[in-house]
């Protein structure tokens, strides 16, 4: 037991410090690394060293990292993880394969080096890294430590090159000072210069091309030809290009001379220049400019805006007379330049109302006797000089001179057509049902408040209801149902008039509102619409609506309690008539299934009358043969909803097409229960398709659990099917069909209902 106790203690010293090492790996200042070869190498004078360097640049990799390690590199773990020592050296290659020779030559080395982080920026690193061996002496792979040197290397260069860069700056007084180290492409630069480059930010040092990107566009190729020149050729750099200051949003006129810096050996290590701001002298040039030409600057102006802004512009001079227009006017108005000059305004630029269709008054005469800006009339139309119309907006502003003198106006102005129909279209959409084009419940809404006063009375509320729309839906899918409510929105549009409010409130809900009309009317209205409607058959079901109206004729009455009374007569005749055109659908669901498809109306036929003689030797009362009898006629009413080529295609069916043909069972039920009729027969369609042992469908009912007339139907339907000719194979014969239902028999059929219709088929009771 002590002996065991030592053990544990000691397991937990080793868990303990093992616990201590990985805290200090993570939390340690310094970046540590380890990389491990995917096999051992040997590494001594026989070694064919480069082949081996290429192995390990290929096949050693990054296995941990600290936290330390990756931000100095700027990477997360999941990236850094896996790296080879050729993605860490893809910037030098060679550079990165002399480290490593000097390093498994010594297996221990000590550097100084620039590399590379994530985003390419340099990195300065002093590191330590040791080689990893096993029992034999073979190269595993290496642990390293390594620490971010980078400001201290700037430090060091800066003060390495201070002296010299004090010398020279005291040459370039006033001026803005730069330098730029060859190798690494960083620029110095002193304040002056980072003002002039506009650059705000806490170091003075930055990248070339963050320089190349304030240089204009234009002089970009100018400046790299001439630092080419100079680093090359040694010509001289003396250039003037332009830049932009991004944060000041400013173009600055510049001047830059340079020089090469040189080491002992004659070569170029650096570019040290100095850079003058010159556009307070190109503007005073541009002021005396200014000045010579004071005599025409309106006009200058009033031209270069006529000619670059995007909208149409027309000038006038203080009389009301054109004396300019740009491109886009000409364009809009179809009156050239040429013709336009010197014509009156209102000749030009000839505007209308569009509701009154009257003249709209001049906007260059109203700025002129106002003398200040106006904008143009709503809903204005500009009629052009062929004729043809545009909805325009915009304003009119005066022009004046140097002493504030009105000189003339110009109009500036934009065609909103497009604009104008949209807004018209979204107006539209938002008033209109998408599917039936008439107003929608929201419009509905407004014009039911809009209509309740006096003017408008008597004022008559008509609900409508379209009856059997669900079932149409279930047996022909919803776009025959939407097919059905276009249809009874037609029948609307032609029944009322263009004052009448007539809109879709619901899903197959309908609401009219009739102003200044009688009762008789109403009643007029209904019968006629309900005729009308009778006549529209939709899949040879003839559409059917319910139909409540009231009439508000003074203010002591509510338009809720109308609008509930009108509901109110349209549901109690929704009752009365509902049944009825249910059981109508359902008998022409099944007249469009068996017409459509010979097989399934022999089919239904067949499996009714068979499904008939067994509940007779079975002994069934009368009311249960009949049941049973519709039910055999009706259990595929569901297959009404399955596509054609799924009915009708020769070959196997697909697991998908399959999946489509099981939903009949559930259709047919859904059908067969909205009709009250037919109610008693939905549980029939939607088991007959399940088996005595559980593994049939919708439900996996089994045994007794499976209502008895589904038993029946399902070995009737089997027995029907196989034989009788079908899409994908002709009909069995009734020898096989007997054997087949013997077999089945306990596991997809009832076992005594099989066992009784074979008896059935083999005394020729069935034919």
């Amino acid at each position: 037991m002590k002996n065991s106790k030592k053990d544990n203690q000691k397991e937990s010293q080793l868990l303990n410090e093992d616990t201590l090492l990985n805290l200090f790996f993570d939390r340690s200042t310094s970046g540590f690394f380890f990389m491990m070869l995917d096999e051992p190498i040997i590494w001594n004078e026989q070694t064919d060293k480069e082949k081996t360097l290429e192995y390990i640049f290929d096949h050693q990799h990054v296995t941990k990292a600290n936290q330390t390690l990756l931000d100095q590199y700027g990477y997360r773990e999941e990236e850094y993880i896996g790296k080879t020592p050729r993605d860490l050296f893809s910037h030098n290659i060679e550079q990165g394969k002399e480290i490593w020779r000097n390093f498994f030559n010594r297996r221990h080395l000590r550097y100084v080096t620039d590399e590379r982080r994530k985003d390419g920026t340099h990195i300065w690193i002093e590191g330590e890294y040791m080689c990893l061996t096993d029992n034999q002496d073979r190269i595993i792979g290496h642990f390293g430590v390594q620490n971010d040197i980078t400001k201290r290397v700037h430090q060091n260069i800066i003060t390495k090159n201070n002296e010299i860069r004090v010398a020279q700056s005291q040459q370039l007084v006033k001026l803005g000072h730069w330098e730029i180290n060859l190798k690494t492409k960083i620029v110095w630069g002193s304040i002056e210069a980072q003002r002039i480059y506009g650059l705000v930010q806490d170091s003075e040092y930055f990248s070339l091309q963050t320089i190349q990107d304030v240089v204009d566009s234009n002089d970009r190729e100018k400046l790299n030809q001439a630092l080419i020149n100079l680093i090359e050729k040694n010509k001289k750099y003396d250039v003037e290009f332009k830049i932009y200051q991004k944060h000041t949003n400013q173009e600055l006129y510049v001047h830059s001379v340079a020089v090469l810096k040189h080491d002992d050996l004659g070569h170029p290590t650096s570019i040290i220049g100095t850079i003058q701001d010159n556009t307070a002298q190109n503007q005073m040039e541009l002021e005396i400019q200014k000045k010579a030409n004071e005599s025409n600057i309106q006009k200058n102006i009033l031209s270069a805006t006529l000619n670059s802004i995007g909208d149409g512009v027309i000038a006038t001079d203080a009389n009301g007379n054109v004396t300019s227009m740009n491109p886009i006017a000409s364009e809009l108005t179809k009156w050239s330049v040429e013709d336009a000059e010197h014509q009156p305004f209102e000749n030009v630029f000839r505007i209308i109302n569009e509701t009154t269709r009257l003249t709209c008054k001049n906007p260059v005469k109203s700025v002129l006797e106002k003398q200040h800006t106006v904008e143009l009339e709503n809903h204005t139309i500009l009629i052009a000089k062929d004729g043809k119309e545009l909805f325009v907006e915009d304003c009119a502003s005066p022009i004046e001179d140097s002493k504030h003198k009105i000189i003339g106006v110009v109009l500036i102005f934009r065609d909103v057509t497009d604009k104008k129909q949209k807004q018209r279209e979204i107006e539209y959409m938002s008033n209109h049902d998408f599917l039936t084009d008439i107003y929608n419940r929201r419009f509905y809404v407004e014009s039911y408040q809009k209509f309740d006063q006096k003017q408008y009375f008597p004022l008559g509320i008509m609900m409508i209801d379209v009856n059997g729309l669900k079932i149409i839906n279930d047996a022909y899918g919803h776009d025959t149902g939407d097919y059905a409510l276009k249809k009874v929105a037609d029948a609307l549009k032609l029944q009322f008039s263009k004052s009448d409010i007539i809109s879709r409130i619901g899903g197959d809900e309908f609401a009219i509102l009739v102003p200044n009309t009688t009762i008789e009317k109403m009643y007029e209205i209904k019968n006629e619409l309900r005729n009308e409607i009778q006549q529209i058959y939709v899949q040879k079901i003839p559409l059917s609506v319910a139909i409540g109206y009231e009439l508000k004729e003074n203010d002591e009455q509510t338009l809720d309690e109308l609008l509930k009374l009108a509901e109110k007569h349209m549901y109690s005749h929704k009752l009365s008539e509902g049944v009825s055109v249910r059981n109508h659908a359902i008998k022409a669901i099944l007249a469009t299934l068996t017409e459509k498809y010979a097989v399934e109306k022999k089919h239904s036929t067949r499996v009714s009358q068979i499904c008939r003689l067994i509940g007779e030797k079975m002994d069934l009362p009368q009311d249960d043969l009949t049941e049973l009898e519709q039910a055999g006629m009706f259990h595929d009413i569901g297959k009404i909803s399955i596509p054609d080529e799924i009915l009708n295609k020769p070959g196997k069916l697909t697991e998908k097409e399959y999946n489509i043909i099981k939903t009949h069972t559930e259709i047919g039920y859904t059908i067969l229960r909205a009709a009250d009729e037919y109610s008693d027969l939905a549980i029939h369609a939607l088991y007959h398709h399940e088996r005595w042992d559980g593994k049939g469908y919708p439900k996996g009912l089994k045994e007794t659990d499976i209502p008895l007339f589904c038993r029946i139907i399902s070995v009737v339907d089997a027995y029907e099917a196989m034989t009788a000719d079908r899409p994908y194979r002709s009909k069995l014969t009734k020898e096989y069909a007997i054997d087949e239902i013997k077999r089945c028999s306990g596991s997809q059929f009832d076992p005594q209902i099989a066992a009784l219709f074979v008896k059935m088929l083999e005394n020729n009771n069935i034919e």
